[in-house]
């Protein structure tokens, strides 16, 4: 055995981790956090690699799993989150042994591909190092709330549209999106996990239809950016063909934000989507803050189309921004 041992996750290595969450990112995360974020995933604990010097923990590599939709088919992907290496022990050697024991332990999990959305250094080293492909950069859709009429009119607060407060089976819809496409599923126990019990962010669920089994829905958060409040569309739920009823959710969101005092609002968005078209028909462009975006196949799934980005529908909610 060398003096670091790289190895897969043991009880009780939780500490150490978030020892260097500390350490490496600042983040002073609670075990409970810990334990929602890489435990409690509805489809699996997520797979976790350590690096281990004489006693303490150095380095850290986790894949959460990830339900998604590939060519029609409902499989298994991973996001990559997490991947840190203490300043003392950093070296390129640890990573590359980590992430190889992850994605052995990935394969054996039945995960197809990997996929991230790190900083365009990280993901460099990723394609140089460790085989990953990248995609276009992810461009935000941002801009200024539009101007709401000073009453409330059917397009100003939406016909059928609610806030939604508990989670609900009926949240679980199917996916209304073209199964040529690569996009990841949801389902009532993913909701619960990602919205409705998530420790760090208040999240606000709008529903378009009966509020236990709407017509489509997206989730909505706040935070700050320079002092400038912010509303961000992190999932947006049901590819809607009825143009009224995807601008009916989108005015509704409007309306929360004006309520709420946003100043402005970003999200994430296919141009093909129906969030993409409503804020292209609402005069909004993509013009906001970029991140990187790659993947990795893990054998078996045809890296060609992986790299057609036009091919995946991704979210804010696909990522490990919360």
């Amino acid at each position: 055995m060398s003096e670091t041992d790289v190895r897969a996750y043991r009880p009780g290595d939780e500490h150490g981790i978030l020892a260097m969450y500390r350490s490496v990112f600042g983040l002073d995360h609670s075990v409970e956090t810990w334990r929602w974020l890489y435990e409690r995933f509805p489809h699996g604990p997520a797979i976790i690699v350590v690096a281990e010097n004489n006693g303490e923990l150095v380095g850290h590599y986790a894949v959460q799993p990830r339900p998604f939709s590939f060519g029609g088919e409902d499989t298994l992907a991973g996001l990559v989150l997490g991947t840190m290496i203490e300043q003392k022990a950093r070296n390129v050697t640890l990573l590359i042994e980590m992430a190889k024991l992850a994605y052995k332990l990935c394969a054996d999990r039945g995960l197809r591909f990997l996929y991230a959305f790190p900083r365009e250094e990280v993901m460099r080293v990723r394609q140089m190092l460790l085989s990953w492909q990248t995609l276009a950069m992810i461009v935000e859709w941002e801009g200024p709330l539009p101007q709401l009429p000073a009453s409330p009119t059917p397009r100003a607060v939406p016909r059928r549209y609610s806030l939604i407060e508990k989670p609900s089976e009926r949240l679980d819809r199917p996916q209304m999106i073209d199964p040529s496409m690569i996009y990841s599923l949801r389902d009532a126990a993913w909701l619960k996990w990602r919205i409705f019990d998530n420790p760090l962010v208040q999240y606000d669920v709008h529903a378009i239809g009966d509020a236990n089994q709407p017509v489509a829905y997206a989730v909505t958060k706040l935070c700050y950016r320079e002092d400038v409040l912010y509303g961000h569309i992190v999932d947006w739920h049901g590819e809607i063909n009825d143009p009224s009823v995807r601008e009916d959710l989108l005015a509704g969101i409007w309306r929360r934000f004006a309520e709420r005092n946003v100043e402005r609002f970003s999200c994430w968005a296919n141009r093909q989507n129906s969030l993409g078209k409503a804020l292209q028909k609402a005069g909004y462009k993509e013009q906001g803050q970029s991140t990187s975006w790659g993947f990795r196949s893990l054998g078996s799934t045809a890296a060609e189309w992986l790299a057609n980005r036009d091919a995946w529908h991704v979210l804010m909610a696909d990522s490990d921004t919360y």
